[in-house]
């Protein structure tokens, strides 16, 4: 009788395979973040490693000014090699410098919805025959009469 792995095992292994290797990051710069008190997590927007670099995005140029004093730079330097220590061989390890960003703009679909709810007017006073025979179509065509009356 085969014994089965547990979730975490399976994660790990399939981890190991190189199409996988963002995901590993994913959940290494996760786990990072839980090193990090409360206050400064709910801060952070993202956080990512490019070129030896650890950028911090945040979500407000606030908890940029909060991020990006000397003393919080230095604690999260602490935190890198606590983390280092604790996992081998993590893109923590190449780190030289932070860099900390704070985010300028919200998504663009939410300002898109808010253009059209606003710049849309119903110009027809629904006064038109419906000219279909058909029950099912017939049917149709009045609730879309019904719709633009109650516009």
């Amino acid at each position: 009788m085969k014994k089965i792995k547990s979730v975490d095992t399976v994660i790990n292994d399939m981890i190991s395979f190189h199409h996988y290797k963002p995901l590993k990051n994913f959940i290494l710069y996760k786990e990072f973040l839980k090193l990090m008190n409360l206050k400064h997590q709910r801060l952070i927007s993202k956080i990512f490693i490019h070129n030896n670099i650890l950028n911090i995005v945040t979500f407000h140029s606030v908890g940029y000014q909060d991020l990006n004093n000397d003393d919080t730079k230095n604690n999260i330097k602490i935190l890198i090699k606590i983390f280092t220590k604790k996992f081998l061989n993590t893109p923590f390890d190449k780190v030289d410098t932070i860099k900390i960003f704070s985010q300028r703009y919200k998504e663009k679909k939410n300002f898109i919805q808010e253009e059209r709810k606003t710049s849309y007017i119903e110009l027809s006073k629904a006064r038109f025959k419906n000219p279909f025979k058909n029950k099912k179509l017939y049917v149709q065509f009045e609730e879309l009469r019904a719709k633009i009356n109650d516009l």
